[in-house]
């Protein structure tokens, strides 16, 4: 069975990323895991699902606060800013194998 694909205006639907940041992300290659779908931007829900289960988990909010630092929204890279960055984690699909795929509208 094909995998349910989502945009970046479904994320934000669902709380799980505001369209701007889900952009920012791309840019910078972070974030969540997309492919393209011709020249449409898609994540995968299996990606989707993963990137919220890798993000902390906390008891309390003073707890989030106390002593360690995280970044808003779930920005999971810890790495030095001086480092170079990581290459994207995309890749574009022919429409073929789109067609394949069930895009969300």
């Amino acid at each position: 069975m094909p995998e349910h694909l989502l945009s970046d205006r479904q994320l934000e639907e669902r709380g799980i990323r505001s369209r701007s940041s889900a952009q920012k992300d791309r840019v910078r290659g972070t974030g969540i895991p997309f492919v393209y779908v011709g020249r449409l931007v898609r994540y995968r829900e299996s990606d989707v699902e993963a990137y919220l289960a890798s993000l902390p988990t906390h008891r309390s909010t003073s707890e989030a606060s106390a002593g360690t630092h995280t970044q808003p929204c779930g920005d999971i890279s810890h790495s030095d800013p001086r480092e170079p960055k990581a290459p994207t984690r995309h890749k574009k699909i022919s429409l073929k194998a789109a067609s394949e795929l069930h895009v969300g509208g």
